[in-house]
């Protein structure tokens, strides 16, 4: 599938751009996924995160995740969230291109430093084939079993 992949702060997002970031999020995370939480939050405006969408050759919003700089065990790393594919994507490629250009930018915000994130528990083993490793234990968030994980470089 034809997909184009671009990175900015929210503040330098177009209002539609905004708006199809949340509104996928929202029809994933909330509908489809029945995550009762509220889906904006500060780090989406923090001006260090970046937004990655990945559009079709058409304009439709196919994926999108955020990146930004945090600690672990304090240590500074990057993480990596909000990772949501349109249904039509799933099983085209699309999240293994948004992925790797998540991860190659991650390189380019903190070189060498480690990518962490916070995995819904079923796709942990898709997180590890990126290099993602378990680094404690199963906690519940909004519900949902998630793992934390850590990649290294």
């Amino acid at each position: 599938m034809e997909t184009t992949i671009t990175t900015a702060p929210i503040a330098h997002l177009s209002s539609m751009d905004v708006h199809d970031i949340y509104k996928l999020r929202v029809e994933v995370f909330v509908h489809e996924q029945q995550i009762a939480y509220a889906e904006i939050d500060s780090t989406d405006a923090h001006p260090d995160t970046r937004h990655l969408l990945a559009r079709a050759a058409d304009g439709t919003l196919l994926g999108t995740c955020r990146i930004f700089p945090t600690t672990v065990n304090g240590e500074p790393a990057m993480q990596f969230g909000r990772f949501a594919l349109h249904p039509c994507a799933r099983g085209t490629g699309v999240a293994q291109q948004l992925m790797s250009h998540s991860l190659d930018l991650c390189q380019q915000q903190l070189a060498d430093a480690p990518v962490y994130l916070n995995a819904q528990a079923p796709l942990a083993t898709y997180y590890a084939q990126y290099g993602f490793q378990i680094c404690g234990p199963e906690f519940d968030e909004e519900g949902l079993p998630h793992i934390p994980m850590l990649r290294r470089v």
